[in-house]
């Protein structure tokens, strides 16, 4: 008699798991490219959601199943869809801007592999176009200093360029820069000339 409670109470749970797996999501969504994250970094085409939690990812077909007459289904029209992403203070864009339109500093370790990065961006850019780069930081480099506009225009003559430091308050700009109005009057809400430590602008600006 114990064996057949034992079984009818395994049955009982596999009964409640099969109900549940199959029971409508309260929200689906299809046709897309899901970047799910996980070990593997997977793409799935479908997520199904019930009771504000993911209970399902995969293929349309296996998703699909789970829709039932009051489920809300979202076509994502093979767009693509991550998992929400929360931070009190994140600079997604302007690490997405770096990564494809400017020169990224962070690694540098001296004046030297800044103004080598910066003549090959310089290289490929349109006549009349600027660079911009950023994320060097002075105490990483073996100057231990900022790099003065002297140093930046040998490495790109005639072109106007802005190299942002990390954290993003100070920058070094070309001369070239500072002929479109960016002069010592304009600065005056920012400090100024900070490699030669005079009162004409060198390329430096910090902002205080």
């Amino acid at each position: 008699m114990r064996g057949v409670l034992l079984a009818a109470s395994f049955i009982a749970q596999i009964c409640s798991v099969s109900a549940r797996e199959i029971a409508p999501a309260d929200t689906v969504l299809v046709n897309g490219q899901l970047i799910t994250v996980d070990p593997n970094d997977r793409l799935a085409q479908a997520l199904a959601i019930r009771q504000g939690k993911i209970i399902r990812v995969g293929t349309d077909r296996e998703v699909r199943r789970l829709i039932g007459p009051k489920t809300t289904v979202i076509d994502l029209h093979e767009r693509a869809a991550t998992p929400g992403l929360i931070d009190a203070h994140a600079h997604v864009l302007n690490t997405g801007l770096v990564e494809l339109f400017e020169i990224d500093l962070s690694h540098a370790a001296s004046i030297a592999e800044i103004t080598a990065a910066l003549a090959k961006r310089v290289a490929k850019a349109r006549v009349g176009e600027w660079v911009v780069g950023s994320g060097w930081d002075e105490g990483k480099l073996l100057e231990r200093r900022y790099p003065t506009a002297e140093e930046l225009d040998a490495a790109a003559p005639g072109t106007g360029f802005s190299i942002l430091k990390t954290p993003s308050a100070g920058a070094t700009l070309v001369e070239a820069g500072m002929s479109t109005g960016c002069d010592q009057d304009a600065l005056d809400n920012g400090s100024v000339a900070e490699a030669t430590q005079t009162p004409s602008p060198d390329g430096a600006a910090q902002a205080t």
